[in-house]
């Protein structure tokens, strides 16, 4: 079962908790997080059978205000090899490509 995730502070860009957040949604399918995120008072709504993923766009997306560990999990989760040998600057090159 996958989960959107809304946070309090509208807009928000950046990751928390390991999920990625663009313009204040982001998603899991973990029970625990959905735990975690509701006690914490964030939205947290079922996302139904047929729903696209939620996409992160250069729009929706300042990379330049994430910090790199943010940058590296955002990498990572695109399946970018090598990023953690790289600085901020080379990782914001390679997910802007």
């Amino acid at each position: 079962m996958k989960y959107k995730i809304t946070t309090p502070e509208e807009g928000y860009t950046g990751i928390i908790a390991g999920v990625s957040f663009a313009n204040g949604v982001g998603e899991t399918e973990s029970n625990w997080l959905v735990n975690w995120f509701t006690e914490k008072d964030y939205g947290v709504a079922e996302i139904a059978e047929g729903e696209t993923k939620q996409e992160v766009t250069k729009e929706t997306l300042n990379l330049s205000e994430l910090n790199s560990n943010e940058l590296k999990y955002l990498a990572k989760e695109r399946g970018i090899r090598g990023y953690s040998s790289l600085n901020k600057e080379e990782l914001i090159k390679v997910l802007e490509e």
